[in-house]
């Protein structure tokens, strides 16, 4: 699967540890005509909700492999005709340099873990030549064909142990003895090189990845080179020719003038090429040695207010162009939520009961379920703006503006009201090291002050983090969780950390008693819940039949016996579910469905309603990207 442009990153905010959200998107067995969106042009075209979650563009242009309903297949551009390869849950779909093969990662042989899968195609027409192969012994993901067809590369399993690295291996393309080149603590985008001599990749040398770079890996096993840092741009991949890298920018939305960047196999920047603008976008291969494809996506969410006692649930009318992430208020008497209107996102309030709908675009909104938080008297919306550097109060009943916080040197992550709603307390990461990073307070007309350094707190990394109240918070690292005071008094550590697994929001229940984290096995498989007892210090785990999507951070309901959180069974490829868990063991409940791109939820105060987006509108289309610098064009060097 091609990855959307956007990373998450430990400086935005500790809890906020965002999974990239995988694009779902919607294709029908209808046709689109060649036209074009903008200055672009649009290579197909597809509207509708019922369809592929996956897509893969062939090198020459003239074939897709896709997923949909659960359905793997080669559809032929000029046609729509669907050649059908299998079932099942797959992954990481790739062709060959030649568009002659196609290889990806096939789930549920055993256990949670995939193996690499490749099949020849004719490279017209899509038609199989020979039957599906399993060409790899053990499990593995990010699968790459060479340049002669020969050799496929893939990233296999984590290793045991305190490093914990993931080998990089090169098997035949039918099969046959393996060989490690190199090992990274993380990766993806594997591309081979032109001489069949070295593999492109975006990797970490740590096991967690959180410094991503372009490597250069050696397939006669010489040490891996960093050819060039991935700090605001991420690798999309490279020429049919091998000799450009294609880099994209770090964004969940593509703004007027952001561009994708040609390089050399070095690193050294060669050009600049125009993306089209939009607010959901992912790339989806390289055709020849001049053209990006790039997958642009209309998608419109609306809310829906579902009852969780029973009663009818009421569409709220879509309101601009997309509606998402609602936040009810303290009282339950207002919903504020975000509304998209091309690449701007602003703020909107409206009664519990959909009616009295106001859209405040003044105001520019961080867009996710993180940066919008009602005062606890619920006359004011604190909101982060899209830039992360501003804080900003509304005031819901004028509808005036005003500028709470401003700092370009730090950007505002996690947050939240004090009590009284005199002051705010805030998480400040430096955008240059997320190791730094301070609680702060920042009064309504008064001076802001640190109240706690995060910097060499014990434990190792921080993974998660939580407010307890205005003196204290709940901490997660790699190895325990600790009640953190806010001065200089000493964390307490409340219980010892699972090994082996990936750490998400952190939620504290109502009553102050219990902790429940999201966690998910680092080698794959669905999600848990670990339940840690504030008063006992005992711990438990909740496994669950699905996995995690945002916004993952869970909620409590009021009586706190269960929490609330999203997510998507693995068998599942369309859609997501809001479930209940049960804190007693029972098994989850699903109370509403959600689109699988996200959209937010929100429950009531009173535990008795629920407010959800919901998918009404998708169409995507396939656009050609120019990458062929010329003077005066939109692909000229910037």
């Amino acid at each position: 699967m091609r990855r959307c442009p956007l990373i998450p990153t430990s400086l935005v905010a500790l809890s906020c540890l965002i999974v990239a959200l995988t694009v779902l998107v919607n294709t029908t067995d209808a046709q689109g005509t060649a036209g074009a969106i903008g200055n672009f042009a649009t290579l197909a075209r597809f509207e509708g909700e019922g369809f592929a979650n996956q897509l893969a563009v062939s090198p020459n242009g003239r074939l897709v492999m896709q997923v949909s309903k659960g359905q793997l297949g080669i559809r032929d551009v000029s046609n729509g005709k669907i050649t059908a390869i299998g079932n099942g849950i797959v992954d990481d779909l790739v062709w060959s340099p030649s568009s002659d093969r196609v290889a990806w990662v096939r789930y549920g042989d055993t256990g949670s873990s995939g193996y690499i899968w490749t099949v020849a195609v004719n490279p017209t027409t899509g038609a199989l030549r020979g039957s599906p192969q399993r060409v790899t012994p053990g499990t593995g993901g990010a699968p790459a064909i060479s340049v002669d067809g020969k050799w496929v590369a893939y990233l296999g399993p984590q290793e045991k142990g305190a490093a914990a690295l993931k080998p990089l291996v090169v098997v035949p393309v039918t099969g046959g003895p393996e060989r490690i080149i190199a090992k990274f603590g993380n990766g993806e985008e594997l591309h081979w090189s032109a001489d069949g001599k070295s593999i492109y990749l975006a990797a970490s040398l740590d096991r967690d990845g959180d410094s991503y770079s372009v490597f250069k890996a050696f397939v006669d096993g010489r040490k891996p080179q960093a050819i060039r840092p991935l700090t605001e741009h991420w690798f999309a991949g490279m020429t049919h020719n091998g000799a450009r890298l294609l880099l994209v920018p770090q964004a969940p939305r593509v703004q007027p003038g952001a561009g994708v960047i040609v390089a050399d196999t070095n690193g050294k920047e060669l050009s600049r090429a125009l993306l089209p603008v939009g607010a959901i976008t992912q790339y989806d291969g390289v055709i020849g040695d001049s053209m990006l494809v790039w997958r642009s996506i209309t998608e419109r969410q609306s809310l829906v207010v579902r009852s969780l006692v029973g009663g009818a649930s009421k569409q709220v009318p879509l309101v601009g162009e997309s509606d998402q992430f609602p936040e009810w208020s303290p009282d339950g008497r207002q919903v504020a939520f975000q509304v998209r209107e091309g690449t701007r996102v602003s703020l909107a309030t409206m009664n519990a009961d959909g009616s009295n709908v106001r859209i405040h675009r003044e105001t520019d909104v961080r867009t996710d379920p993180w940066g919008v938080r009602w005062s606890p008297d619920s006359r004011i919306i604190g909101f982060v703006s899209h830039d992360l550097h501003h804080l900003r109060l509304l005031d819901v009943t004028t509808g005036a503006v005003t500028l709470l916080l401003s700092d370009t040197t730090v950007r505002i992550g996690v947050w939240r009201w004090r009590n009284d709603a005199r002051s705010v307390f805030a998480i400040m990461p430096s955008p240059n090291n997320s190791a730094v990073s301070t609680i702060e307070e920042v009064p309504i007309g008064g001076q802001r002050r640190t109240l706690r350094n995060l910097a060499g707190l014990p434990g190792g990394k921080v993974t998660g983090f939580q407010w307890m109240n205005d003196s204290s918070g709940i901490i997660r690292t790699d190895s325990a969780s600790y009640l953190l005071p806010f001065g200089s008094a000493a964390p307490r550590r409340l219980a010892d950390a699972p090994g082996k697994t990936n750490v998400f929001g952190v939620a504290v229940s109502r009553d102050g008693k219990t902790v429940a984290t999201p966690l998910r096995v680092r080698s794959g498989g669905n999600g848990k819940v670990e339940l840690l007892s504030l008063e006992s210090g005992a711990t438990r785990e909740l496994s669950l039949p699905f996995w995690f999507l945002a916004p993952i951070t869970p909620t409590f309901s009021p009586d706190g016996r269960s929490v609330f959180i999203a997510g998507r069974q693995t068998s599942d490829s369309l859609g997501a579910n809001v479930y209940a868990v049960p804190l007693d063991g029972g098994a989850p409940r699903v109370v509403a469905n959600m689109p699988s791109s996200g959209g937010g939820f929100s429950l009531a105060p009173d535990g008795r309603s629920i407010i959800h987006s919901t998918l009404s509108y998708r169409a995507s289309a396939l656009l050609l990207v120019d990458l062929r610098p010329s003077t005066g064009s939109p692909s000229q060097k910037q």
